[in-house]
């Protein structure tokens, strides 16, 4: 019987002879250069150090929330662009997940807008935009993950860490903290940061997470993260 430190060897070079396969590294990934100036900046970091790095990072990105538990008030959803948002402000998609759509999508969004033109219904391009993207991979042989859930209205909601909520803060929630341990698995870690301003009296922006957390097989074991995004608006 293999023992958990050879099943783990096993493991990493099942992945580097898949790295060979073309799907691993996503096309887009090379063309995702930083971006920055006055009023606009594109940051994306992947951070690899391995072919396994980019076999999970693509797997955690690759991997969309199921749509029936996405709750929606904006029902002509483009389908075109996956299901990982779930509202739209300003013209802007607020999402529920980040996946590679929706990191190519921000990317899009600020490129587009460094290029101001009038659109046909007279909507002016942003005048400033920001998105910064980092995603890393670490294993840990004993990793434990912390939330805090409440139900609210009977939706079930989480969050990840304090700075990261869905409602109002003002609002009276009583959240109950609880911690789960896993043991020997691959965590990838993923932080969207996104802004946009038409002026001193129109912007958006918000911060999202996901973890992702991977077992020796490369089996997702749990995602933390997804859900109602908390944004602020002027």
């Amino acid at each position: 019987m293999l023992t958990k430190k050879w099943s783990w060897v096993i493991y990493s070079l099942l992945l580097f002879f898949l790295s060979c396969q073309p799907y691993i590294r996503p096309s887009y990934w090379c063309e995702l250069n930083d971006i920055k100036n006055d009023s606009f900046k594109i940051s994306v970091k992947r951070n690899i150090n391995s072919d396994s790095d980019s076999i999970l990072i693509a797997k955690a990105e690759g991997n969309y929330p199921d749509i029936t538990t996405i709750t929606t008030s904006w029902y002509n959803r483009d389908s075109s662009i996956g299901t990982w948002w779930y509202e739209k402000f300003d013209d802007v998609n607020i999402p529920w997940a980040i996946t590679d759509s929706s990191v190519k999508y921000y990317v899009d969004f600020v490129t587009n807008a460094m290029h101001p033109v009038i659109s046909f219904g007279g909507r002016l391009e942003p005048v400033g935009a920001s998105l910064v993207y980092d995603a890393k991979v670490a294993f840990y042989e004993e990793y434990v993950q912390t939330i805090w859930v409440t139900n609210k209205k009977d939706t079930l909601v989480e969050r990840i860490d304090t700075i990261y909520y869905w409602y109002n803060p003002a609002d009276t929630i009583w959240w109950e903290k609880i911690s789960t341990k896993f043991h020997n698995v691959s965590v990838v870690t993923m932080i969207l940061d996104f802004d946009a301003g038409w002026g001193p009296l129109a912007a958006v922006g918000f911060t999202k997470p996901r973890i992702t957390i991977f077992d020796e097989n490369g089996k997702i074991l749990r995602v933390y993260g997804d859900g109602k995004t908390g944004y602020w608006v002027s």
